[in-house]
């Protein structure tokens, strides 16, 4: 005859030294990945930090050379138009000079009926008129 071969318990026993080694094992490796997480975010935390300084500190330095680009345009605008003032007087005196005024007047009295007299004699800005009242 054969021996019976009955299995009295409800489960199957499983060792339970490979399933704690396998939970350390486990908790050991997401454990170390949060510390290396932790570290990680720390350094690119702080590396953040020193870039938003930095940028703070571009910007600050950006103002100051808008700042000084619109006082610098400003007195560029004031210098341009200072020159072109100038430029006007000299070009006016220029025209003055070589206008010929002797011609125009020895002309002027030579064709003027007696008893006529001129007032006002003047001329436009461009030199390009002579009024006479």
């Amino acid at each position: 005859m054969k021996p019976l071969n009955i299995n009295l318990a409800t489960f199957e026993y499983v060792d339970k030294k490979i399933a704690y080694t396998m939970i350390i094992a486990l908790l050991s490796l997401v454990l170390s990945a949060s510390v290396c997480t932790m570290i990680l975010w720390s350094k690119y935390n702080f590396l953040a930090g020193k870039y938003e300084a930095k940028l703070l500190n571009l910007q600050k330095k950006e103002k100051k050379v808008l700042a000084a680009r619109k006082l610098r345009e400003a007195e560029m605008k004031k210098h341009r138009q200072s020159t072109r003032k100038h430029t006007l007087f000299v070009n006016r005196l220029i025209a003055k000079d070589i206008f010929p005024w002797d011609r125009i007047l020895s002309t002027f009295e030579s064709k003027t009926p007696d008893g006529l007299y001129v007032e006002n004699f003047s001329h436009d800005d461009s030199f390009g008129k002579i009024f006479l009242k």
